[in-house]
């Protein structure tokens, strides 16, 4: 199941790569920026064209009117005028949700597609090539004490050989979750990603590593296989201005927080300036 979910998301990123694989080559910081404007414009753009703005603005005024004729009726202790303004405010508030509802459904593709590309290109800090990279390969228990390799490729080194022993990988509680094995490899720069093939027994997997000095790699990768079951290539978090931190009592990741303290200013300012509903 994982592993079908991981395909949709692969396929969804590379359509949003033939729409915004230009950005690539822009600062990070800017990427990020451009993807939560456009994610506002883009939610703007379709409440306008999926609500009716004329009924709710004069739903809006009318509540402003209620609110006031509330107000003087609580002054003036009318509890059954204050119960009329109460209710009627009520059934306008029915109609106006029923219509914040309509845009939900078509922004939902919109937004899934704008996410899930900044998810693979923001997640992760650029690789520095020449620099050291931690790669760990995690197996079923079963593989423990076995032996797994990664299968020497042009354009990555590894100073302390490609073999490793699958040793246990034990959780915090204690128990061995799993088998590991880690290396420490140098990629090159690179263009296009370097594919690292790990092998275990007559199973391989493939861990694509970016190495290009404008793309984040794809930290973690699961794999439909009887021994390896999950690639993982350390890389450092991307922060916005790199100061920007995640959210880790929620497992939000830096980058998604400060897309969300950009896109939600922007929506807010753009409703404002087009006086959209």
């Amino acid at each position: 199941m994982m592993t079908f979910l991981m395909k949709i998301n692969d396929a969804v990123v590379a359509f949003m790569d033939g729409l915004l694989g230009w950005a690539v080559g822009l600062p990070m910081d800017l990427r990020l920026i451009l993807v939560a404007v456009l994610t506002s414009v883009v939610l703007a753009f379709i409440r306008l064209a999926t609500t009716d703005q004329d009924m709710l603005l004069r739903c809006h005024r009318d509540k402003q009117t209620l609110k006031r004729l509330l107000k003087a009726a609580k002054r003036a202790s009318d509890r059954d005028a204050a119960g009329r303004h109460r209710a009627t405010l009520g059934m306008i508030g029915i109609v106006s949700m029923k219509a914040e509802l309509k845009p939900l459904p078509a922004s939902l593709i919109p937004i899934i597609g704008l996410t899930c590309w900044a998810a693979a290109r923001l997640a992760t800090a650029p690789l520095a090539p020449g620099a050291p990279v931690t790669v760990r390969a995690y197996l079923t228990p079963m593989a423990i004490d076995q032996w797994v390799h990664i299968v020497p490729t042009e354009g990555v080194a590894a100073a302390d050989g490609y073999l490793r022993v699958v040793v246990p990988d034990v959780a915090a509680a204690g128990n061995v979750a799993n088998g590991v094995a880690e290396w420490t490899l140098v990629p090159a720069a690179s263009e296009t990603p370097i594919e690292l093939h790990f092998r275990h027994g007559s199973r391989t997997v493939v861990h694509p590593l970016v190495c290009d000095g404008e793309r984040g790699v794809t930290s973690l990768i699961s794999h439909d296989t009887a021994g390896i079951v999950m690639t993982e290539i350390v890389a450092e978090p991307y922060r916005f201005a790199g100061v920007v931190p995640g959210w880790d009592a929620c497992a939000v990741p830096p980058w998604m927080v400060a897309y969300l303290l950009i896109a939600i200013p922007v929506a807010v300012i753009l409703k404002r300036i087009t006086k959209i509903q």
